[in-house]
């Protein structure tokens, strides 16, 4: 049986049951199966109270075999210790192989479970019910909840999983360590086991004086750190005596309170290492919110699993590894592909802005004008060819024109377009454009001159795609698409100005006058284009010449204005009243005669009465269909 798990430290669990022979075999929506001892045992599954970072524990409620009802909870020892009854012989020798585990540097869980009353179910499951389909503080009303039944639990014992360290992680954070980056651990482990990986980690060692925080109170913690500071002030060279601490989730919770945040930080920041030890996923990203406020320093957050996400997404650059706890981490990092491990960005974040801001677009960068008047003047075919040749609208009711394939179609054109315009704009900035003086361009010069390439791409693009050229049209391309370069080339040099004047960012100092001085950037901004659009341009000749579809030559013969001899609507009007013409002049007439040749007309007749009103109106209405008749 191959074992799927969302947590690497369930699939060891179940892996380990397996090699004691209770194999899980099946799993369904409702119910599990067991295989002990060669007996298949069926427990049906009632219900789940999830984990989250506030309770740092789970439970399940369900059916055994022999109807019995059991509520089985698991979490980190600190929590389930508070939730055990006062019946529990094995307490004492469970500690005692936890401290055991710590010290081996094993990650710990805490089982217990206790059993319900049929009537005791009945009422919670009604709350439960109530609590999960409510639609105001679901997941408070979920936990209290849960924690109606979670109390009186006795204890089954405790699961050790050992946590590998990644590779060369002692060596890297000794490299840090030395180009003077302070590392903070931010963890779910224990104490005990953070000190343990911290030694194994190189961290800190014998001479590190450790700082243990557990306090029980908001006060309590407050006076201890207090205390510390002024015992360490003066006192502590970082050098000779390097400092670590470590501080437990429950006293952490009331360090970062707005009273004692600030103490805890300057303690913090006094050691050359910091634990923070059975911390939820909130409690770290407030960490790194704490950092960020108070200090002036850029944080890198490193994580490999989904409870690291928050801390990777509140640091200035987050670093997600894929490891055995998935690819959550991963792909809510800051990089991007090929970036130098810098996650920069390579346009200036106005100018990205502005590209997307129609307001500011239509007067500056973007080249939403020539959108705007492509909609406005162009015509796929003019309505007199649409009139003349009325089998076109069969294109827009199959949806030839607008469809899945021709979206994802355009989505690859555009790929095909940044691909070349940032290959190629790597190879000719690799060294940052040396420039005629000497100098380097830079980073910025690159961005913008990649942000010039994209807009003469996408303006030679809405050329490519009209397709109805006229002398106004013509007018009025020559004033969008070459007006919005000149407008964005104007706004970037603008820009430029204001940003050194003002100091409002420094992004774009001296950029722009580097830029028009390299022939380089006026080589890039004509090669680059024409590179992207040569294969647009070689499909659609190949697609004119040698797959012409019916509206193809329509547009042809709308272009070129090519005579048509095919007999039209008009030309059978003239010929009918022509015809008519010449019969009235001829004296002919012609009659139509409703009735068919069975004979059956005087019996017909013969059944109404015209003395009656009914009758009455049919006579009159035979006589103006009569009428009518002689009209015709």
């Amino acid at each position: 049986i191959v074992y799927q798990a969302s947590s690497p430290d369930e699939g060891a669990l179940v892996k380990g049951a397996m090699t004691l022979d209770y194999i899980f075999t099946t799993r369904r929506p409702n119910s599990v199966n067991v295989l002990i001892n060669g007996v298949d045992y069926e427990y049906e599954l009632l219900n789940i109270c999830g984990f989250n970072s506030t309770r740092k524990r789970m439970s399940i409620v369900v059916r055994g075999p022999d109807g019995k009802i059991t509520l089985y909870c698991k979490g980190a020892d600190t929590v389930i210790l508070e939730l055990l009854s006062d019946n529990n012989p094995f307490v004492e020798q469970t500690i005692q192989h936890l401290e055991d585990y710590i010290a081996d540097g094993l990650r710990t869980l805490f089982i217990a479970m206790r059993e319900i009353s049929d009537e005791e179910y009945r009422v919670w499951s009604t709350v439960y019910e109530k609590a999960s389909t409510s639609l105001v503080d679901r997941q408070e009303e979920l936990d209290k909840a849960a924690e109606m039944v979670e109390k009186n639990l006795f204890l089954l014992g405790a699961t050790a999983i050992e946590d590998k360290l990644q590779d060369d992680v002692p060596e890297t954070i000794s490299t840090l360590q030395q180009a003077g980056i302070k590392i903070w651990v931010l963890t779910g482990d224990t104490q005990e086991n953070s000190v343990q990986i911290g030694f194994n980690c190189k961290l800190f060692n014998e001479k590190t004086t450790l700082i243990l925080v557990n306090e029980e109170s908001h006060w309590e913690t407050k006076e201890f750190l207090e205390r510390r500071i002024q015992s360490l002030k003066g006192l502590v060279n970082p050098d000779a005596e390097p400092l670590a601490l470590a501080i437990d989730g429950r006293t952490l919770e009331f360090a970062l309170d707005k009273e004692i945040e600030g103490v805890f930080l300057e303690l913090a920041t006094m050691c050359k290492a910091v634990f923070c030890c059975r911390v939820s996923p909130l409690q770290k990203a407030n960490v790194v919110k704490l950092v960020r406020r108070h200090l002036k320093a850029i944080l890198l957050a490193i994580g490999d699993g989904a409870n690291d996400v928050p801390m990777i997404q509140e640091a200035h650059v987050g670093v997600g590894i894929i490891g055995l706890e998935g690819t959550q981490a991963a792909r809510n990092a800051d990089y991007e592909f090929q970036d130098g491990f810098s996650s920069q960005v390579i346009y200036e974040s106005w100018t990205a802005m502005y590209y997307n801001n129609v307001l500011f677009a239509v007067f500056s960068v973007a080249p939403v004008l020539p959108a705007v008047i492509k909609g406005v003047c162009d015509q796929y075919i003019s309505a007199t060819m649409l009139d003349r040749y009325s089998q076109i609208y069969k294109y827009g009711i199959e949806s030839e024109s607008f469809n899945v394939r021709n979206f994802w179609r355009w989505v690859l054109n555009a790929l095909f377009h940044s691909l070349v315009i940032y290959l190629v704009s790597t190879f000719i900035f690799y060294d940052d454009l040396v420039l005629m003086n000497g100098q380097i361009a830079g980073h910025w010069c690159w961005g913008t001159a990649v942000y010039t390439s994209v807009l003469v791409t996408v303006l030679g693009k809405a050329l490519l795609i009209t397709d109805k050229w006229t002398k106004y049209t013509i007018i009025i391309a020559i004033i969008a698409v070459p007006g919005s370069f000149i407008f964005g080339m104007v706004f970037c040099f603008l820009y430029n100005l204001a940003t050194s004047m003002f100091k409002i960012t420094e992004e774009y100092d001296n950029t722009i006058p580097k830029l028009l001085s390299s022939p380089i950037f006026y080589f890039f901004i004509l090669l680059v284009p024409a590179i992207c659009l040569l294969r647009d341009y070689t499909w659609k000749y190949i697609s004119r010449m040698y797959r012409v579809r019916p509206y193809h030559i329509i547009q042809e013969i709308q272009h070129f204005n090519f005579p048509d001899y095919r007999p039209r609507a008009e030309q059978f009007s003239k010929a009918r009243r022509k015809v008519r013409a010449v019969n009235r002049l001829r004296k002919l007439r012609g009659f139509a005669f409703s009735q068919n040749e069975s004979g059956q007309e005087s019996r017909l007749i013969s059944l109404y009465a015209t003395t009656e009103v009914i009758g009455a109106d049919i006579y009159g209405f035979g006589i103006i269909m009569a009428e009518i008749d002689y009209l015709i």
